[in-house]
């Protein structure tokens, strides 16, 4: 009964907790447009004259927004402060919503907040494609379309599908989570936990995953030139996965034998076949000789091994199917 009365306890504050966040997303979101729109008005794509100066007049603000968000980062890796490199991360992944937003109200508003890597893109526009590789799945699907038959009648419900998965995978974790502390337990290992050891990054990448997709199905330009906001995207989640690598370490000092128990159960984050998941970590195993990294060095060095690894498999992508 007690074990019910929990179960209904978790979920209802998960509920609240989810459409909390989701509101607070929206409302905030709104919020910024609302003052960013007075400051930056919504000119049209036909305008390509008003485009190119209000580009023009947001570049040195891109550099200084570029710079800062890199210092953030840095300084959240030298002094091992998560919650600085999640910020951080969170500001490269601006440009993806940005790309999103820039659908509804292009340059005007919150759409412009895609400023942030304007600087990359004065290098290089080519630079972009070292990000293509996480279109790999999206890739598949669309040359599986014909032969499944039903994948290109949902094309443009697609970005919106794969939002709904990671909410319900952010939902679960979080009722797993509420459980967890309503039993007061160390280690939550049940529910979703069982399944990922971050369920809740995990979500956060799906449903994130689902906007970056939708720059594929309604590519947006950005003062008369379009770039795909991949490689925002996939830094923004390696930074990610390094933050989850540093409450590893701290989850490990807390709850030693527990927690390396409960890592051979279950998987960083998402399940995976063994033997993918072997290739997945071999890098660290070559390059570390151990399986996971044990120190902040370590960890900053696989977050940038694996940077580098997936933007070298980008090249070939980008050069069959440029997106």
């Amino acid at each position: 009964m007690e074990d019910n009365r929990g179960l209904r306890f978790a979920f209802g504050l998960s509920i609240l907790f989810a459409i909390a966040l989701t509101y607070l997303t929206l409302e905030i979101s709104s919020q910024i447009n609302i003052f960013l729109r007075e400051i930056i008005p919504d000119y049209g794509i036909g305008d390509e004259a008003a485009i190119a100066q209000i580009t023009e007049s947001l570049r040195p603000i891109g550099y200084i927004a570029l710079t800062l968000t890199v210092t953030l980062i840095l300084v959240g890796f030298i002094l091992r402060k998560q919650k600085a490199i999640l910020a951080g991360s969170i500001a490269l992944y601006l440009p993806v919503f940005g790309h999103f937003a820039a659908s509804m109200f292009f340059l005007a508003g919150i759409g412009a907040v895609r400023i942030l890597w304007l600087p990359v893109f004065d290098l290089s526009p080519w630079l972009f494609d070292l990000g293509a590789i996480v279109y790999l799945p999206i890739l598949l699907l669309f040359l599986a379309g014909p032969v499944i038959g039903i994948l290109f009648p949902l094309v443009s419900l697609l970005p919106f599908i794969i939002q709904g998965i990671g909410f319900m995978v952010f939902l679960l974790s979080v009722m797993s989570w509420f459980q967890g502390r309503f039993k007061d337990v160390r280690i939550v290992d049940f529910w979703a936990y069982r399944y990922s050891r971050h369920p809740q990054y995990l979500g956060f990448i799906i449903w994130s995953y689902g906007l970056l997709v939708f720059a594929v199905v309604a590519p947006i330009p950005f003062g008369g030139i379009y770039f795909v906001p991949s490689l925002p995207w996939l830094l923004s989640i390696m930074l990610i996965v390094g933050v989850a690598l540093y409450e590893e370490n701290q989850m490990i000092q807390k709850n030693d034998e527990h927690y390396q128990e409960y890592r051979t159960k279950a998987p960083f984050l998402m399940p995976l076949p063994k033997f993918i998941s072997n290739l997945m970590s071999a890098p660290v195993r070559i390059v570390l000789k151990k399986d996971w990294p044990e120190n902040g060095r370590e960890i900053v060095i696989t977050v940038v091994l694996y940077s580098v690894i997936l933007m070298f498999l980008s090249v070939p992508l980008a050069l069959l199917a440029p997106f």
